[in-house]
């Protein structure tokens, strides 16, 4: 099966490096795009901590966007 869109969706919670250091990022979401990224037609990533959508936004998103995987 070839992917041809990947979402990384980092969801709501500090995890990770982001207890530790007292921040909330998306490390592993970014490092996994950008091993993929040249192998994808198209990778987007979406921090639920970053970006504080609506679960309805979110249904739209998924809908309009269609990914092959989400990681």
């Amino acid at each position: 099966m070839t992917l041809k869109r990947v979402l990384m969706l980092k969801p709501q919670g500090a995890a990770g490096l982001g207890i530790i250091v007292g921040a909330l990022i998306p490390h592993a979401c970014e490092y996994l795009a950008g091993c993929i990224e040249d192998q994808v037609e198209k990778v987007d990533i979406l921090d639920r901590d970053f970006n504080h959508f609506s679960d309805k936004w979110y249904v739209k998103y998924l809908r309009k966007f269609k990914p092959d995987c989400i990681g």
